[in-house]
């Protein structure tokens, strides 16, 4: 089978996952780059990457003839790849007129894989895109593109981790002093996450990692917090040694992740973190809870989980070990792909 990945391919995007993954099993995969490619993991040129992602996104949505160009650009790659048998879009990049003229290019399966929350939905084009198959994280989104918009060509497909590169390879003590603090956490510093953290931190009670980019000009942060920030964006292995050194690897959600989780949830548990986070409940499907995975309700019941589970060694210990194992097992690329093709290989058909 000859699979086009439409996305992003730089470190840690979906597409980039995807096509690692497609290629790792045995498909014939390619990569179709949307938009500008920019290759860069340091703060200062991600910060330029986010910037002239932005400008394009203007640009794709405000001015047709950019969208022309992009589509010509796609059309020429589907061309030269000759006789496709799957598109797989990682993002809701195509309106209906591009799906009609990518259809009479190539008769080629085309699949959205939606990987953010429904407050990500933006214009909505996939609403009448006309793909062939839809999938999202969301059970909400997909229940309710069923019953109210009568979809029957939407589908349940959570994120995943890729084990290849979620990985400590073995113990160092050098790592374990570099990483090792009560409380990891691996992520931007948005403004729905900051008054989290900032509770967190003013209780002056643990040993905080705050990983990832700078907070936005319009977030406000207090020194304390900016205080334990390291200012290092992390990838793969550095990624995975973060949660893995860790006792505790703090994961937050932002409200539009309705009945969701993001992909946060299986990289720290496929590392090897002891994963701490909201409850949502699709995690009753994809984890035993206090078992392999533990989960907060409130910003009280997490201070008060991350203070048992800092008392308990043991115990942390078997959950960290125990979710990675269902990681491993039932949360990789390699099965949520495989479960993307069943369904199309059914017709739809579950």
């Amino acid at each position: 089978m000859k699979v086009a990945v439409v996305g992003k391919f730089t470190t840690e995007e979906m597409g980039y996952h995807i096509l690692y993954t497609l290629r790792k099993i045995g498909y014939d995969a390619y990569g179709i780059e949307f938009g500008p490619k920019v290759h860069a993991d340091r703060n200062f040129m991600r910060m330029f990457r986010t910037y002239r992602r932005k400008l394009f996104e203007i640009g794709i949505n405000t001015i047709r003839t950019v969208r022309k160009v992009l589509l010509k650009h796609i059309l020429n790659h589907i061309s030269e790849l000759k006789e496709i048998d799957l598109i797989i879009s990682t993002y809701d990049y195509f309106t209906y007129e591009e799906i009609r003229e990518i259809k009479k290019t190539t008769k080629a399966t085309i699949v959205l894989w939606f990987p953010d929350a429904v407050s990500n939905f933006g214009r909505g084009y996939f609403m009448t895109a006309g793909y062939d198959f839809m999938f999202f994280k969301d059970p909400y989104v997909v229940r309710y593109l069923r019953e109210f918009y009568g979809f029957k060509n939407v589908f349940y497909l959570p994120e995943a981790f890729n084990p290849d590169l979620h990985k400590v390879p073995k113990y160092d003590p050098k790592d374990e002093e570099s990483y090792g603090c009560d409380i990891s956490v691996v992520a931007n510093l948005h403004s729905f996450r900051v008054p989290i953290l900032e509770k967190l931190v003013s209780t002056g009670k643990y040993s905080i990692k705050i990983y990832g980019s700078p907070p936005p000009y319009y977030v406000n942060t207090s020194n304390q917090l900016l205080g334990i920030y390291t200012g290092r964006y992390l990838a793969n292995e550095e990624k995975a040694k973060a949660w893995r050194y860790a006792k505790i690897s703090l994961n937050t959600l932002h409200p539009g992740e309705i009945e969701s989780v993001n992909v946060r949830v299986f990289e720290i548990t496929g590392a090897g973190g002891f994963l701490l986070t909201p409850y949502r409940k699709c995690l009753e499907d994809l984890f035993v809870i206090g078992e392999e995975i533990e989960v907060y309700y409130s910003l009280n019941d997490m201070i008060d989980k991350i203070d048992h589970y800092l008392k308990n060694s043991e115990k942390r210990e078997k959950i960290r070990e125990k979710g990675q194992k269902r990681a491993l097992m039932e949360h990789t690329y390699e099965q949520r792909l495989r479960t993307m093709l069943e369904i199309i290989e059914k017709g739809g058909h579950e």
